[in-house]
């Protein structure tokens, strides 16, 4: 679930920064997206249930699939409306050539966001539609980019800077490649395996080459800072890396510690993870964890040390967090999955049974407004109004940029593929202009 924004580092200094960055007690997590949804009336309350997130820079919206309830995606202008981005509510696989509004979608797991289109994974198969304007101006036409000959349960999505598509196809236990754009049938080129053996599961092959290794259910896909792949092979409980060069290990998860302890505070790769449904790399150079049944979001500094940032490890009572926010690691988080970040730093977690379905946020000093969805319903039931309006953004500590060794710059500029370049913090005026996509 990644390229919405790589985050590239400016490598020693940001590591350094990361060894005394902020402690976790200073972030608040809050309810952005719930208790509405983007085919409801106003007023309303329907269910929704989020299991993968995209990001568009440009229009500054989330994209949210809905793989159970709506059989949709959604796409929020963050703190304003969300509205139908793709499917009908309706399960099925229909509608290719025609408006994406208007075609059925088969249980959407994820949706990645490029220059000029958007990817969905869903049922057995990649659907692409073709954005006009950007994604914050509503999607165009829908097609099949790669059909279910070739995957067998496609998941996760990832979008690096070479023009590629990766894909966690999570029933042959693999990852694979694909070229972009494509916009239909064989035009995205062959699939090319880049992680996993011959489709068969196991949990082997760290120190060796990716596409010897064995996976287990691989769920989702992300591109860390340096290029590398990094995979949530939830059946074997681990988060892989594969290098630049094509070498896989396991970075996280594995070990075997005793309840209650999941091994915060220690290596990442004895630490306990059950069932990781989600990986997106984090501005410190590291990267967040889904932590599925365990029902925490997790994070992995660079040097390796696991800890939890969201979740108190409970189930949800079917609260959540309200504006004006909570402390993270007192929040009853159920079975998190997709992550995504906006350009202000936001950690954005969908939970597909949280409330009846949420996207919970976390963020560091200002607040991520709430969906006017959301809002409407809050303050029907709320003794206060929430607040709808963030104040000053916070003081950014991460960096984009196209590759590891370019010096961070101080305005925000584009590159090819709508990749936005920050400097440390981020100008408040470069949050408040989308990115040129030109």
């Amino acid at each position: 679930m990644t390229r919405r924004i790589i985050v590239h580092l400016a490598a020693a200094a940001l590591l350094a920064a990361a060894a005394i960055a902020a402690p976790v007690a200073a972030q608040t997590a809050e309810l952005a997206v719930g208790l509405g949804h983007c085919r409801g009336a106003a007023g309303t309350e329907m269910s929704i249930s989020p299991w993968g997130l995209g990001y568009d820079a440009v229009g500054d919206a989330l994209l949210i699939a809905e793989q159970k309830i709506n059989q949709d995606v959604c796409i929020w202008s963050i703190g304003g409306a969300i509205r139908p981005f793709a499917g009908t509510g309706v399960s099925g696989y229909s509608g290719d050539g025609g408006d994406a509004t208007l075609a059925q979608l088969q249980g959407p797991i994820d949706v990645v966001v490029d220059t000029s289109e958007a990817y969905i994974s869903e049922g057995a198969r990649i659907r692409v539609v073709q954005l006009a304007r950007g994604a914050a101006n509503g999607s165009g036409t829908i097609t099949t980019a790669v059909g279910d000959s070739i995957l067998w349960g496609p998941m996760g999505l990832a979008l690096d800077h070479d023009d590629h598509l990766f894909v966690a196809d999570c029933n042959q236990h693999r990852v694979v490649r694909f070229n972009v754009p494509c916009f239909g049938p064989g035009t995205c080129g062959p699939a090319v395996t880049v992680a996993g053996a011959s489709g068969a599961n196991g949990s082997s092959g760290d120190g060796g080459p990716a596409t010897a290794a064995r996976l287990n259910c691989p769920v989702d896909v992300a591109i860390a800072a340096d290029g590398a792949l990094l995979i949530a092979d939830m059946n074997n409980n681990k988060i892989r890396r594969v290098s630049p060069s094509g070498v896989i290990t396991t970075v996280a998860g594995g070990g075997f510690t005793t309840l209650p302890d999941v091994g915060d505070g220690g290596p990442a790769t004895s630490a306990r993870l059950q069932f990781p449904r989600g990986v997106f790399p984090s501005p410190d150079g590291g990267f967040d964890i889904s932590d599925g049944t365990q029902n925490r979001v997790r994070h992995v500094t660079p040097a390796g040390v696991i800890s939890t940032i969201l979740g108190n490890g409970q189930l949800s009572t079917g609260v959540p967090p309200q504006p004006g926010g909570m402390n993270p690691l007192t929040l009853a988080l159920t079975a998190p999955s997709g992550l995504q970040r906006d350009k202000r730093g936001a950690l954005f977690v969908a939970s597909d049974r949280q409330a009846a379905g949420a996207v919970v946020s976390l963020r560091n000093g200002a607040a991520t407004p709430i969906s006017t969805a959301t809002a409407t319903r809050l303050a029907a039931t709320a003794t206060a109004p929430p607040t709808l309006t963030a104040t000053a953004p916070p003081s950014a500590t991460w960096t984009v940029t196209r590759t590891p060794t370019s010096p961070p710059t101080a305005t925000a500029t584009a590159t090819r593929r709508r990749t936005c370049i920050y400097s440390s913090p981020v100008p408040t005026a470069a949050l408040n202009e989308p990115c040129d996509p030109s």
